[in-house]
C-alpha cells in the first residue's frame, strides 16, 4: 500500500505539473496536430472595358490533391497501380505522380487548377486518397488582345505585370480562412465553424479601353508587323476630347492564358515605358506661348539659313529641307527646327518651362 501510495502522489505530481505549467504548450501542440487551418481564397476583381465587356475574369476550378500518408498506411502495395491511373487520367508523366505519392506528407498537390474533364475523369476511377478543392484561375476571355495591357498572374494569382500588377492592392481582395478538425490519421473529419473567416473578394477595375477599339488596332499592327518585319510595334488610340485611353498594344505579344515561353521580358509594356521624343510635334507648344506673350507675331520672318544654323557654343542645326526666309505660319507649317528655336530664343527658357507645366506637361 506504501509504495502504491507513493506512485499515485509520483503520478498526481506529474499530472498537477503538466496541467498547471505546461498546459498552454501541450495544447498547442495538440492544435497543431489535430488543427488545420486552410485559407479560403479571395476571388480576384474583374478587368472590364469602357462598355462593361470583360478583359480578365475569374474562374473557379479543380485542383487536385492527394494524401500520402494515407495511402501509406491503407493502400501500401497499390501506390504504383494509383499513381498509373492517376496520372493517364491527368495527362501527366506516372514517375512525376509516383514520386509526389511516395512522399512522407499528409497533403500534396498533384495538379493545380486543371480542368473540369479532369476532375470527372479522376472521379470515375473512385481512386482513394484523392480529393479536389475549387481554387480561382484568372482567365483571359480575349486571348491574346491586350496582353501586354493586361500582365498576366501566376498560379497563386500573384500579379506579374501591367494592370494586374499596378492595381493589385485593388483586384486582389482578401483570403479568409477556416479551421479543419483531423483525425489520428490527418484526415479531416469536422468543420470548426466558430472559426471561419469569409474572404473579402476584389474590386472590379473599369478601364477606358474600348474592346472593338483594341481589337482594331491589335490587327492593324498584325498587319504592319508581316508587311514591314519591324523589331517592335507600338500603337495607342486616344480621344482627345478627354484624354481616355481607347487602345494601347503592342508587338510582339503574348497570350496571358499562355505564359510558359513568355521571357520576363515580354511582360514589359513599351507604351508606357519606352521613351519617346516628342520631335516636331513640340513646336506648337513654343509657338503657342510665344503668340500668346506678344513676342513675335504670327507674319513675323526668321531666316532658316538654308537648312544649316551655327550655334555658338552648340553643334550646328539642321531643317530636313533648307529654307530661307519663313514666317511664323511657315515655321509650324513647314517644321522647321532653325525657326522654331528662334522663336524659342526670343521666349527665353524660364518662360517657355512656365508654359509647357500650364500645358500639362
Amino acid at each position: 500500500m506504501g509504495v502504491v501510495a507513493c506512485v499515485l502522489l509520483l503520478l498526481a505530481g506529474r499530472l498537477s505539473y503538466l496541467q498547471l505549467f505546461r498546459h498552454g504548450a501541450l495544447s498547442a501542440l495538440a492544435d497543431r496536430q489535430h488543427v488545420r487551418v486552410r485559407p479560403v481564397p479571395a476571388r480576384r476583381g474583374e478587368i472590364l472595358d469602357r462598355h462593361g465587356s470583360p478583359l480578365a475574369t475569374t474562374l473557379m476550378v479543380p485542383s487536385i490533391y492527394a494524401e500520402p500518408r494515407r495511402l501509406a498506411a491503407e493502400y501500401k502495395a497499390w501506390r504504383p497501380e494509383i499513381a498509373r491511373r492517376m496520372a493517364k487520367a491527368l495527362d501527366l508523366p506516372p514517375a512525376e505522380v509516383q514520386k509526389a505519392l511516395l512522399k512522407d506528407r499528409s497533403f500534396v498537390w498533384i495538379k493545380r487548377q486543371a480542368l473540369e474533364s479532369d476532375w470527372k475523369r479522376l472521379q470515375a476511377l473512385k481512386l482513394p486518397g484523392v480529393g479536389m478543392r475549387l481554387e480561382p484561375r484568372r482567365f483571359y476571355p480575349q486571348g491574346r488582345t491586350g496582353g501586354t495591357l493586361l500582365g498576366g498572374t501566376g498560379i497563386d494569382g500573384q500579379p506579374l505585370a501591367a494592370l494586374e500588377l499596378s492595381y493589385q492592392g485593388f483586384l486582389a481582395g482578401k483570403a479568409g480562412e477556416e479551421r479543419l478538425i483531423r483525425d489520428v490519421k490527418g484526415r479531416g473529419i469536422l468543420e470548426d465553424l466558430d472559426h471561419v473567416v469569409d474572404p473579402v473578394h476584389g474590386a472590379c477595375l473599369s478601364t477606358t479601353i474600348d474592346l472593338g477599339v483594341q481589337q482594331a488596332t491589335e490587327r492593324a499592327l498584325d498587319h504592319l508587323v508581316a508587311a514591314c518585319k519591324p523589331k517592335a510595334a507600338i500603337a495607342v488610340v486616344m480621344e482627345t476630347a478627354t484624354g481616355d485611353i481607347l487602345a494601347m498594344a503592342s508587338r510582339p505579344g503574348y497570350d496571358p492564358n499562355q505564359l510558359e515561353d513568355v521571357r520576363p521580358e515580354m511582360f514589359q509594356n513599351p507604351a508606357l515605358l519606352f521613351c519617346y521624343e516628342p520631335g516636331s510635334t513640340f513646336k506648337p507648344f513654343v509657338v503657342a506661348p510665344a503668340l500668346a506673350e506678344g513676342v513675335v507675331r504670327a507674319g513675323d520672318r526668321f531666316n532658316c539659313h538654308n537648312g544649316t544654323w551655327a550655334v555658338r557654343g552648340r553643334k550646328p542645326l539642321h531643317d530636313y529641307h533648307p529654307y530661307g526666309w519663313l514666317t511664323v505660319r511657315d515655321i509650324v507649317a513647314k517644321s522647321s527646327n532653325i525657326g522654331a528655336a528662334q522663336v524659342g530664343q526670343r521666349l527665353g527658357m524660364p518662360r517657355i518651362h512656365e508654359h509647357l507645366k500650364r500645358f500639362g506637361f
